[in-house]
Formats: C-alpha cells, structure tokens, sequence
C-alpha cells in the first residue's frame, strides 16, 4: 500500500529528526530538506507535534467503498486504521 510507505517514510524522518535535535519537528516542512527530499504528494498527511503522530484516509476501490481513516501509534510506524462510518 504506498500510502502507508509514504506516511512510514514520513516517520522515519520524523524519529531521525528527534534523534538529531533532541524533539520532534513543530511541522513536516522541518524535515525538508535534510531529512526528506519533499514530502510526499500523497496521502495528505496530518501531523500532530505534541506526540509525533500522523493520520490519513482514503476510500479503497471497488468492492469496499468506506473511507478508511488511519492513525500511528505516537512516532512509530505502527497504525491503527478503522472505516469511517458516517
């Protein structure tokens, strides 16, 4: 799923950051770029500074039509994913 390997990549600097600076970057645009050429252009990432975390969704194709909504657990490229239902 590129989705989750763009949003790990994400991480990956994210935690490298905080190993270098000692804290986790106020924003995404900090990892760039030294830590990450850009970021990527999908999924649209959500960051949360005060924990590290990222979410996203998407909706799957054809037959399961729900938007999936994920999120990380803190910094780690572990993920929790649900359907949404509305």
């Amino acid at each position: 799923m590129n989705y989750r390997r763009n949003a790990d990549h994400v991480l990956d600097a994210v935690q490298a950051y905080q190993r270098d600076k000692g804290a986790l970057p106020r924003s995404l645009n900090m990892l760039v770029p030294q830590y990450l050429a850009a970021l990527p252009d999908s999924p649209e990432l959500h960051y949360d500074f005060t924990d590290g975390s990222l979410a996203y969704h998407y909706t799957p194709s054809w037959p399961q039509l729900r938007p999936v909504w994920c999120r990380s657990k803190g910094d780690t490229t572990e993920w929790i994913c649900k359907e949404h239902i509305v």
